[in-house]
């Protein structure tokens, strides 16, 4: 792995990743291999996650091809030296920003979406003049062969290289010195990528999963509220890092929301869910099993159906959820959506402002007074999404 990387290096230090005509022929022939090979693409990511073609496209292909439209469009402007205010000490100097390239930069994906989480960090980092290791995940394998056999075919082979394998390959990769890690997953992982960049003080780019909470105020529109809960929750069989991953309420709204759940459930999904081309499937046999797991004891009011051979979990739903049992220690990351009732909306903040600070959060209320108690939790939030009087599309 030392000398894949060092082959890499060497190639950075030839520098021809550097020029802007060199990135922008780069980025054309990534936009070019989505293009041409856009039916293998969307076969891989299906037979990864029982995910059609219309979905796998809409969900993932559609925006790395805005991505590289957004940077062969800016990019000229965004290298160009900026001139900068002087000072006494440079009065007498010519003073400028000079973007500059990072070096060797190392991109491990993600399972969930296995091509956009991939190929989206690759092309800010082509952007920027890097060269690239690719660590595709290695639960989405179909994805990963085909990322390894198609990258090379279009850009450098020599600056942008793909490793494939487990976590005996990542943890030799993370033992070699990189100019910038970007890593995108969950939480455990993640700290192993940060001790490990920790010891070269390599920057990292984390992008990590949490419970992301729902709080659905009684001033609201319900309708709008739990199909825009449906779909995101439920996209991807809730396989997805901004996923709704509870919803605090008060108890009295709770028989309505399963209810309106429900019938978008049927209204996306159809009578037989389990024979939608448009609903996912659990990425592997490990992580279905510890969804399941996260049942026990629970009070189902809706769904919970499961078949192992094809690891299908129906959309489900669990009202009167005690916050200490284990579906709400830990990251769901599936189509299993609680229900923790909240006497006040003060008590919901003090319910999030209690646990690990979360990746995204959801208000759902016509009241656009924010509560203080907002303010708090918002200061460390990466997403937050205030639905109020917007009309459903």
């Amino acid at each position: 792995m030392e000398r894949e990387v060092q082959r890499v290096r060497q190639a950075f230090r030839s520098g021809r990743s550097r020029p802007l005509r060199f990135r922008l022929q780069q980025l054309e022939a990534l936009r070019r291999m989505v293009q041409e090979r856009e039916k293998d693409i969307l076969a891989a990511i299906g037979a990864d996650l029982c995910k059609s073609e219309f979905n796998a496209y809409s969900q993932e292909v559609i925006t790395v091809l805005g991505e590289i439209d957004l940077m062969l469009e800016n990019l000229p402007e965004w290298i160009t030296a900026k001139p900068v205010k002087k000072n006494l000490l440079t009065m007498l100097d010519e003073a400028y920003i000079q973007p500059e390239p990072l070096g060797v930069v190392l991109i491990i994906g993600a399972w969930n979406y296995p091509f956009v989480l991939t190929i989206q960090p690759l092309v800010g980092a082509i952007a920027a003049g890097n060269a690239v290791i690719i660590k595709p995940s290695e639960l989405s394998e179909n994805t990963a062969k085909i990322l390894a056999k198609l990258l090379p075919q279009y850009l450098d082979q020599d600056l942008y290289v793909v490793v494939n394998g487990g976590v005996e390959e990542t943890t030799e990769l993370l033992k070699q010195r990189f100019d910038h890690i970007l890593y995108t997953g969950n939480t455990a992982v993640g700290k192993i990528v940060m001790e490990a960049a920790a010891k070269h003080l390599t920057p990292v780019t984390l992008e990590l999963g949490g419970k992301s909470p729902c709080y659905i105020d009684k001033d609201c529109d319900l309708d709008i509220v739990c199909r825009r809960i449906t779909w995101g929750k439920y996209m991807n069989c809730g396989q997805t890092c901004i996923a709704p991953d509870y919803i605090l309420c008060e108890a009295s709204l709770q028989n309505q929301i399963v209810q309106k759940i429900k019938e978008t459930v049927k209204e996306f999904y159809g009578e037989n869910i389990k024979e939608s081309p448009d609903y996912e499937r659990i990425i592997n046999l490990r992580h279905f099993k510890r969804i399941l797991g996260l049942l026990e004891g629970q009070k189902i009011a809706f769904g919970g159906e499961t078949d192992e051979a094809m690891r299908y979990i129906a959309p489900t739903i669990l009202t009167d959820v005690d916050p200490e049992t284990k579906v709400m220690q830990e990251e769901i990351f599936g189509p299993v959506l609680p229900i923790v009732p909240v006497k006040s909306v003060d008590e919901a903040i003090n319910f999030i402002n209690e646990r690990e600070k979360p990746l995204a959060l959801y208000i759902f209320s016509h009241n656009n007074k924010v509560p203080v108690g907002w303010e708090l939790i918002m200061e460390n939030i990466v997403l937050i999404l205030f639905l109020i009087n917007v009309p459903v599309y």
